[in-house]
């Protein structure tokens, strides 16, 4: 019996959620804007495993789907209309309506709605909701929920919530990460998906573009906090630069949170309307979701984001909001202080350890990698 949560309320909805689906002839799944490998798997995963009990699927996505992606199973039916009439609506890893985009306008005239969520941070918008802040991914709630259907997980479904998995935990580098979630990576592995070629396909393998956009972040990369805190940006110029797109600056925070000492990374990237998102991610348990929360955003204890109308009124902000929050050693902000701090045990310090052994960096070898991209961009 797969696990959702131990609250009696979760369980509740999970059968709610059951009989909504199983009840829907036309149902439209959609996902989040500037969407990732684990919405865009959770979305195939449970659109694939649907049109299986025989649903009418209408896979909603309105922006390009990054390169990594196109080759999963199910790609090529995702589409950007449905009808008029929908019986149901589901959004996967959405932890606000607006993040949904232009899909939520399909989203909302649906006779009932479901919203399929992991986010620690959120404001509900559905009727029904599966929200589990303890899963790593929207695709682990969504393989749980394909089960409790009687759904059979063929290869194609088992590849979309692999790269759910592989994306939204770092490659299983993210402290956090529960013993169910490994059950079920063995579980789909057990199906014969082949884990070495999907992870390269989707994880391992960095694009010109992304190598060449990192070269440039990490050259200006400032620190604050004997180094505990680094943080850098990039301009409409830059992607240009690197004939670059959004899709491929999503890496390049992870880059900087891998440098040897850095506790909390953050990267500030202009948007095509000239706003800025703010990627945060940290280490050691500091929850930086609290940080991207203070300022409108959201997201995981160690990754998280937000979006702000101009990176030189909110710089300052945001960094002494990240200096507070570090100086604290707890998960709250000024202002929130009777909030319980986080705890780091002992499987998350080791977890934590291993990872930066594998993949620190130090200041140098940093600069040197800029120096050979720029040379092979040239």
């Amino acid at each position: 019996m797969p696990i959702i949560s131990n609250q009696m309320w979760a369980i509740r909805n999970l059968e709610m959620v059951k009989e909504a689906i199983e009840g829907a002839v036309s149902i439209v799944i959609c996902g989040h804007a500037n969407p990732d490998g684990d919405s865009i798997g959770a979305v195939l995963s449970l659109g694939l495993g649907l049109k299986s009990m025989g649903k009418s699927v209408f896979m909603l996505c309105t922006d390009s789907v990054p390169p990594k992606y196109r080759l999963l199973p199910g790609v090529n039916q995702l589409t950007s209309t449905a009808p008029r009439h929908i019986d149901l609506a589901i959004a996967v890893d959405c932890g606000s309506k607006e993040i949904i985009g232009p899909p939520y306008a399909v989203f909302q005239r649906a006779a009932v709605t479901i919203e399929i969520d992991h986010h620690r941070s959120r404001t509900p918008f559905a009727d029904l909701t599966m929200v589990d802040p303890e899963a790593c991914s929207a695709g682990e709630l969504v393989y749980e929920l394909l089960l409790e259907l009687g759904v059979s997980i063929t290869d194609e479904i088992a590849q979309n919530v692999l790269t759910s998995l592989i994306v939204e935990t770092n490659s299983f580098r993210l402290p956090g990460i529960r013993p169910r979630t490994f059950e079920l990576c063995a579980e789909i592995l057990g199906t014969g998906v082949n884990f070495n070629r999907l992870a390269e396909t989707v994880y391992w393998v960095t694009s010109r573009e992304t190598a060449i956009l990192s070269g440039i972040c990490m050259s200006r990369c400032h620190f604050l906090q004997n180094g505990e805190i680094a943080w850098s940006s990039l301009s409409r110029k830059d992607y240009q630069r690197a004939q670059a797109s959004d899709s491929d600056a999503d890496p390049v925070a992870e880059k900087i949170r891998s440098i040897q000492g850095v506790k909390v990374a953050i990267l500030f990237r202009e948007k095509q309307d000239h706003q800025w998102r703010v990627s945060l991610r940290s280490k050691e348990g500091i929850d930086v979701s609290a940080l991207a929360e203070h300022f409108g955003g959201g997201g995981h204890l160690s990754a998280a984001g937000c979006t702000i109308p101009s990176k030189k009124r909110y710089l300052r902000p945001i960094l002494n909001a990240a200096v507070s929050l570090l100086k604290t050693q707890q998960n709250t902000l000024p202002g929130r202080q009777n909030e319980k701090p986080g705890v780091l045990d002992a499987v998350t310090f080791y977890k934590n350890a291993c990872s930066e052994e594998l993949s620190k960096h130090s200041w140098e070898e940093a600069i040197y990698t800029k120096q050979l991209i720029q040379k092979i961009a040239l």
